[in-house]
């Protein structure tokens, strides 16, 4: 009987332990990276980006949905870590957040989170019923924009992100400019009086 319970207890825990090494180790150590939050930032705005694809798993390395993964990060005390890998697929794995960590990065991690799953929710619904006309005064509506590969981007003139971002754009826009079924959009928060002179 005492053999048995042996060979079974450590099956359990070989099971247990190779489960949770299946997705790679941390890139950092969860604990150290939020030391402080310049740390935590730097790792975070480098390596974790909640709107790209990736594998979702909890804090015990199960997969779980990515809509429930944003929604631990949006409304609880957890971090967000990519999982080291070997191939192209992205693996963020969730960690508690100390409890004598900068309450910033929870702060943080909480509204990016939020947005993440917002967004993430909006995915394959339909676009929303807009009209308006561009600088040039030409219509762009649902109508116009029907059965094309839309690339929209939103700015404003006092964004210096944004701004840096335009050498990048005006290149797909040139790179782009012969295909009728792409249209590029460019929204931006400005009057159009504000633009034109910009």
């Amino acid at each position: 009987m005492k053999k048995s319970i042996t060979i079974i207890l450590t099956f359990l825990i070989f099971t247990y332990c190779s489960g949770q090494t299946k997705y790679g180790n941390p890139e950092v150590d969860p604990i150290q990276i939020q030391k402080d939050y310049s740390s935590w930032w730097a790792y975070q705005t480098k390596n974790i980006m909640l709107s790209r694809d990736f594998v979702a798993l909890d804090s015990l390395s199960k997969e779980i949905p990515k809509d429930f993964f944003l929604d631990q990060l949006a409304n609880g005390s957890n971090i967000p870590i990519r999982l080291q890998s070997d191939d192209s697929i992205y693996y963020y794995k969730l960690f508690k957040i100390e409890p004598n960590s900068d309450t910033s990065i929870k702060a943080t991690i909480n509204q990016e989170a939020f947005d993440a799953y917002k967004n993430f929710k909006m995915e394959n619904t339909p676009f929303p019923k807009f009209s308006f006309k561009d600088l040039k005064g030409i219509l762009v509506s649902n109508e116009t924009m029907k059965g094309k590969i839309v690339v929209i981007k939103c700015w404003y003139i006092h964004c210096a992100a944004c701004i840096k971002e335009f050498p990048d754009v005006n290149y797909l826009v040139e790179k782009y400019k012969n295909r009728e079924d792409i249209l590029f959009v460019s929204l931006a928060e400005d009057t159009p009086e504000q633009l034109k002179i910009f």
